[in-house]
Protein backbone atom coordinates (compact mmCIF):
# COMPACT_ATOMS: atom_id res chain seq x y z
CA UNK A 1 0.00 0.00 0.00
CA UNK A 2 0.86 3.64 -0.41
CA UNK A 3 2.98 5.12 2.58
CA UNK A 4 3.15 8.94 1.75
CA UNK A 5 4.26 11.60 -0.38
CA UNK A 6 7.28 13.37 0.63
CA UNK A 7 8.67 17.07 -0.67
CA UNK A 8 11.52 18.94 -0.71
CA UNK A 9 10.74 22.38 0.75
CA UNK A 10 13.17 25.33 1.85
CA UNK A 11 11.37 26.67 4.51
CA UNK A 12 9.53 23.94 6.92
CA UNK A 13 7.23 26.88 8.63
CA UNK A 14 6.61 28.75 5.79
CA UNK A 15 5.25 25.52 4.03
CA UNK A 16 3.30 24.28 6.88
CA UNK A 17 1.49 27.83 6.28
CA UNK A 18 -0.42 25.87 3.44
CA UNK A 19 -0.20 22.04 4.27
CA UNK A 20 -0.93 22.31 8.20
CA UNK A 21 -3.04 25.84 8.27
CA UNK A 22 -4.92 26.15 4.84
CA UNK A 23 -5.57 22.28 3.84
CA UNK A 24 -5.80 21.60 7.61
CA UNK A 25 -3.08 18.49 7.47
CA UNK A 26 -2.10 17.77 11.09
CA UNK A 27 1.31 17.90 12.11
CA UNK A 28 2.45 14.58 14.10
CA UNK A 29 5.91 15.19 14.26
CA UNK A 30 9.02 16.50 12.91
CA UNK A 31 12.86 15.17 13.42
CA UNK A 32 16.21 15.97 12.89
CA UNK A 33 16.98 14.70 9.08
CA UNK A 34 20.85 12.97 10.76
CA UNK A 35 23.64 12.94 7.86
CA UNK A 36 23.48 9.64 6.69
CA UNK A 37 19.70 9.46 6.36
CA UNK A 38 18.52 7.45 3.14
CA UNK A 39 17.06 10.38 2.19
CA UNK A 40 19.69 12.15 1.22
CA UNK A 41 20.40 9.56 -1.49
CA UNK A 42 16.58 8.70 -2.29
CA UNK A 43 16.51 12.60 -3.30
CA UNK A 44 19.94 12.82 -4.77
CA UNK A 45 21.10 16.07 -2.79
CA UNK A 46 24.46 16.12 -0.92
CA UNK A 47 24.24 14.36 2.48
CA UNK A 48 23.15 16.58 5.52
CA UNK A 49 21.51 19.13 3.39
CA UNK A 50 18.65 17.82 4.50
CA UNK A 51 17.86 19.43 7.82
CA UNK A 52 14.34 18.13 9.10
CA UNK A 53 11.80 16.11 8.20
CA UNK A 54 8.00 16.78 8.96
CA UNK A 55 5.57 14.00 9.02
CA UNK A 56 1.68 15.23 8.61
CA UNK A 57 -1.65 13.22 8.18
CA UNK A 58 -5.39 13.90 7.49
CA UNK A 59 -8.69 13.05 8.88
CA UNK A 60 -9.74 9.59 10.14
CA UNK A 61 -7.49 6.72 9.26
CA UNK A 62 -5.00 8.80 6.45
CA UNK A 63 -1.98 8.66 8.97
CA UNK A 64 1.54 9.66 7.42
CA UNK A 65 -0.30 10.99 4.19
CA UNK A 66 2.77 13.64 3.46
CA UNK A 67 6.01 14.29 4.48
CA UNK A 68 8.11 17.67 4.37
CA UNK A 69 11.73 17.64 4.30
CA UNK A 70 13.67 20.85 4.41
CA UNK A 71 16.85 21.64 2.81
CA UNK A 72 17.35 25.32 3.60
CA UNK A 73 19.98 26.01 1.86
CA UNK A 74 19.33 24.85 -2.32
CA UNK A 75 17.45 26.69 -4.93
CA UNK A 76 15.17 23.47 -5.84
CA UNK A 77 14.34 24.91 -9.22
CA UNK A 78 11.29 22.43 -9.88
CA UNK A 79 10.09 22.86 -14.01
CA UNK A 80 7.07 24.81 -14.39
CA UNK A 81 6.68 22.77 -17.52
CA UNK A 82 5.77 19.89 -17.69
CA UNK A 83 4.70 19.50 -13.91
CA UNK A 84 5.57 16.12 -13.72
CA UNK A 85 3.58 15.34 -10.01
CA UNK A 86 0.74 16.62 -7.79
CA UNK A 87 -0.49 15.76 -5.04
CA UNK A 88 -4.22 15.76 -4.39
CA UNK A 89 -5.92 17.33 -1.17
CA UNK A 90 -9.64 16.86 -0.37
CA UNK A 91 -11.53 19.29 1.53
CA UNK A 92 -14.35 20.58 3.41
CA UNK A 93 -14.59 24.02 1.87
CA UNK A 94 -12.55 24.03 -1.33
CA UNK A 95 -13.90 27.70 -1.77
CA UNK A 96 -12.90 28.96 1.26
CA UNK A 97 -9.14 27.22 0.89
CA UNK A 98 -8.93 29.04 -1.97
CA UNK A 99 -9.67 32.27 -1.13
CA UNK A 100 -6.92 31.54 1.69
CA UNK A 101 -4.36 30.24 -1.03
CA UNK A 102 -4.86 33.43 -2.70
CA UNK A 103 -4.34 35.14 0.31
CA UNK A 104 -0.84 33.59 0.59
CA UNK A 105 -0.10 35.48 -2.59
CA UNK A 106 0.51 30.97 -4.07
CA UNK A 107 0.24 31.34 -7.79
CA UNK A 108 -3.43 29.70 -8.84
CA UNK A 109 -4.53 27.61 -11.71
CA UNK A 110 -8.57 28.58 -12.87
CA UNK A 111 -10.83 26.60 -11.19
CA UNK A 112 -12.97 23.77 -13.25
CA UNK A 113 -16.51 23.29 -11.28
CA UNK A 114 -17.67 19.49 -11.90
CA UNK A 115 -20.66 16.84 -10.72
CA UNK A 116 -19.49 14.83 -8.05
CA UNK A 117 -20.01 11.13 -9.24
CA UNK A 118 -19.72 9.99 -5.67
CA UNK A 119 -22.06 12.48 -4.19
CA UNK A 120 -23.83 13.47 -7.37
CA UNK A 121 -23.15 17.38 -5.88
CA UNK A 122 -21.20 20.07 -7.89
CA UNK A 123 -17.51 20.25 -6.92
CA UNK A 124 -14.35 22.42 -7.76
CA UNK A 125 -11.10 21.27 -7.93
CA UNK A 126 -8.07 24.25 -8.56
CA UNK A 127 -4.79 23.92 -8.84
CA UNK A 128 -1.73 25.86 -6.17
CA UNK A 129 2.01 25.89 -6.94
CA UNK A 130 3.38 25.64 -3.46
CA UNK A 131 6.01 28.28 -2.24
CA UNK A 132 8.74 25.75 -3.26
CA UNK A 133 7.16 25.03 -6.86
CA UNK A 134 5.21 21.80 -6.16
CA UNK A 135 1.56 21.45 -7.53
CA UNK A 136 -1.06 20.95 -5.20
CA UNK A 137 -4.26 19.57 -6.75
CA UNK A 138 -7.56 20.90 -4.27
CA UNK A 139 -11.35 19.79 -4.87
CA UNK A 140 -14.15 19.16 -3.00
CA UNK A 141 -17.66 20.00 -3.20
CA UNK A 142 -19.19 23.59 -3.23
CA UNK A 143 -21.54 24.82 -0.37
CA UNK A 144 -25.09 24.84 -1.72
CA UNK A 145 -26.30 28.21 -2.51
CA UNK A 146 -28.01 30.40 0.55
Amino acid sequence: PLHRTSLLVSDLERSLTLYQDVLDLELDRVSETPPDSYSHRLFNIEPGAMKRFAYLSGEGDYENVLGLGEVPDMELNLPASPRSAAYVQTVDDVEGVREQVEALGLETLPPVEFMSREAGKPGMEFGVIDFDGHLVLVYGLLRPAP
